[in-house]
């Protein structure tokens, strides 16, 4: 089986992390992938160093969020891409694919092509476009319902995902699949605790990681960190990861208004991620419209409780009471988390473990890549 897969970036974030390993599973099983992607970046050079064969196209997506550089050229993209179809359509036909698969539902091309060439296409739905980051479709969100419905498959990595892109369309071929974090073949390295000279003894740190953006909502556990933490001057807050500037210096600029800067740590964007959850006690994700929440089944698979809003895909992930909390409102209302978890460290290490025997038994890479697989086959038999 030939599986053409279109990524719509180059780095090595969420969706990506995710088609990595549904790509790198898939050509263990004896799948022969090719992926395309816009430009080199170290989700391309990731992919090379495992000998999986990379193409880079100048394509564009047809989404993106208001007020960026890039929704402004929206339409100069729509003529980028029809001038290239042609050109695209016969790179593909040459490649052979038996299945075309998308990562994003921001990228269209790969369903026009597969329409060109006639063959099957298969697309992940990962993201909230409009509700999460504001994305507008160009011409119009009507251009995605158009060929989702022709997809043969069309992937949700969540039930919320399913209903709030799907708007309960009936004439869209749903599946869902739960992305996969665990990797059964390196567990021990997985959980091995590293020697960490940073971390400061006696200490409760909640941890909160991902892209900064406003969509993710760092500004809140910043705030409701900052309606605890002088009562509990053994807290600590990090905030790990890199994004916007403005809203980086929104973030520390509250942090000063609050006067925890002492408590409150930015470490900035960290490659391995490993150091950073053994670290923390707590991981926080107070994302409105979480399509899955990689992060929160990251953390239960280090064995941390996560608070998080309840709110798109993450009450699926999270147990109330059982693996971590859900908080509702606003900072107030996380803060109230927060502060459960200062007061019994004893619960959050319990609920850590009960968290990591869920992701073991659900979010694991082979599980993952095994239900992709069986839908390729199921649209593709050989």
């Amino acid at each position: 089986m030939k599986i053409l897969f279109l990524s719509h970036y180059p780095h090595l974030l969420g969706a990506n992390r995710s088609l990595f390993s549904l790509v790198v599973g898939l050509r263990d099983k004896g799948v022969l992938p090719q992926v395309w992607c816009p430009e080199e970046g170290d989700f391309t050079k990731a992919l090379e160093a495992e000998n999986i064969n990379v193409r880079i196209f100048p394509y564009h997506n047809w989404a993106a969020t208001f007020m960026h550089p890039s929704f402004f050229h929206l339409p100069f993209a729509a003529y980028r891409n029809n001038n290239l179809l042609p050109a695209l359509a016969l790179e593909a036909k040459e490649f052979g694919p038996n299945i075309i698969h998308t990562n994003s539902s921001v990228l269209g091309l790969g369903a026009q092509i597969a329409e060109q060439i006639d063959v099957p296409h298969v697309w992940h739905i990962r993201e909230f476009a409009w509700l999460q980051y504001q994305m507008k479709f160009f011409p119009s969100e009507e251009i995605l319902f158009k060929y989702l419905k022709k997809a043969k498959k069309a992937i949700a990595i969540s039930q919320a995902i399913k209903n709030g892109v799907g708007k309960n369309r009936s004439d869209i071929n749903w599946e869902i699949v739960y992305n996969g974090v665990l990797d059964e073949n390196r567990m021990e390295r997985f959980f091995a605790v590293p020697v960490d000279k940073e971390k400061e003894a006696d200490t409760f740190t909640f941890l909160c990681i991902g892209l900064l953006h406003p969509a993710k909502g760092q500004l809140e556990a910043v705030e409701a960190f900052g309606l605890i933490a002088g009562k509990y001057p053994h807290a600590r807050l990090r905030i790990v990861g890199t994004g916007r500037r403005v809203y980086e210096i929104k973030l520390k600029e509250m942090a000063k208004r609050k006067r925890i800067t002492e408590q409150v740590r930015f470490v900035g964007f960290k490659k391995e991620v490993d150091t950073e959850y053994h670290r923390a006690d707590a991981v926080l994700m107070c994302s409105r419209d979480e399509g899955m929440g990689r992060v929160t089944v990251e953390a239960m698979s280090y064995g941390k409780p996560v608070l998080g809003y309840r709110g798109g895909a993450t009450p699926e992930l999270l147990t109330d009471g059982v693996d971590g909390y859900l908080y509702e409102n606003d900072a107030q209302g996380l803060a109230e988390k927060m502060e459960l978890l200062l007061k019994d460290p004893n619960r959050a290490r319990k609920m850590g473990k009960a968290g990591q025997q869920k992701a073991i038994q659900n979010y694991t890479v082979q599980k993952y890549v095994d239900q992709m697989y069986g839908i390729f086959r199921e649209v593709y038999p050989f």
